[in-house]
């Protein structure tokens, strides 16, 4: 088995254990848990709304690390939406979710390292809290695979953990370029993590032929806990 065949491997089964105990009311849950796993809320990221609302409707979208479908389920309103998840139990939310709002959406279990479609297929893919759960090596993978689903012209709307954020006590970093690690944090442990420096970000997309719109870094931090920076980039490109 490849490295990457047994990272996604790894991976799996962790989101698929992680949304089991997200559906399952019986098991209690940490504060950090619920923010950490996808799903939980319960409206469209902020960010995604407000980006939306600048771009054309009708577009062919793909989410990548859809989760359970809280962003493709409104999205899925004004455009034709695919979700794509690397969870079968994710997947089935979503499923649900979809149904119970009366929109439409195709749904496909695979992860981001080699995406299930063909080139130029895509106006607009999403990545909403998934580009982290990368080493920088296997980064250049993923974004690449975003450039070549994407039709010239379409675009990319992001949100990343940045490197202002505070790396976890029980982390293990990984040789490998800037900041990746091994978490063993509670409900991540052994989740591999890369935060993206500005600089980091702006050699991928220069290197795949994405072209800003909009960047920008979120910070802020949370009193109760003793690793408590966090860090965000927000940002929009197009396919030149």
């Amino acid at each position: 088995m490849s490295s990457i065949d047994q990272f996604i491997a790894t991976n799996k089964e962790k989101w698929n254990r992680l949304y089991s105990r997200r559906t399952d009311d019986s098991v209690a849950k940490t504060e950090s848990e619920l923010r950490s796993v996808p799903g939980t809320e319960e409206t469209i990221a902020p960010f995604l709304r407000d980006y939306f609302a600048k771009l054309p409707e009708g577009l062919e979208v793909l989410e990548i690390g859809c989760g359970p479908g809280i962003n493709l389920v409104e999205l899925a309103k004004t455009h034709r939406c695919t979700g794509l998840d690397i969870s079968k139990v994710a997947l089935e939310s979503a499923r649900q979710l979809a149904s119970e709002r009366g929109v439409e959406v195709r749904l496909v279990e695979g992860g981001f390292y080699q995406l299930p479609f063909e080139a130029d297929r895509f106006d607009c893919l999403v990545a909403s809290f998934c580009l982290q759960f990368n080493t920088w090596s296997s980064a250049q993978t993923v974004w690449s695979e975003i450039a070549r689903v994407l039709r010239s012209g379409g675009y990319f709307v992001f949100k990343v953990r940045s490197t202002s954020r505070d790396i976890p006590l029980s982390a293990e970093r990984i040789e490998d370029r800037g900041i990746t690690f091994v978490s063993y944090e509670h409900h991540e442990h052994g989740m591999t993590y890369h935060h993206f420096s500005e600089s980091e970000i702006g050699e991928l997309m220069e290197r795949n032929g994405l072209e800003k719109i909009d960047l920008y870094e979120h910070k802020d931090e949370r009193a109760d806990e003793e690793q408590g920076k966090r860090g965000w980039w927000t940002g929009l490109y197009r396919k030149a």
